[in-house]
């Protein structure tokens, strides 16, 4: 099995032109502050959102 991923940019919402933009420094800010330790990373957010959400089971594959 092959997987090919598009080059094509993103299409913006309409009405949002520098929608784009602004969630690419949002994001990286947020990566910036948990690199530092000054904010949850993924995993962190991750795993709240499985523990606060009851007994499930997570499958990876």
């Amino acid at each position: 099995m092959t997987t090919t991923y598009s080059t094509a940019p993103h299409p913006r919402p309409p009405g949002f032109p520098d929608g784009d933009r602004r969630n690419r420094e949002r994001v990286a800010a947020e990566l910036a502050e948990a690199r530092a330790g000054r904010a949850p990373t993924l995993f962190d957010t991750l795993t709240e959102i499985f523990t606060d959400h009851g007994p499930h089971t997570l499958r990876l594959r």
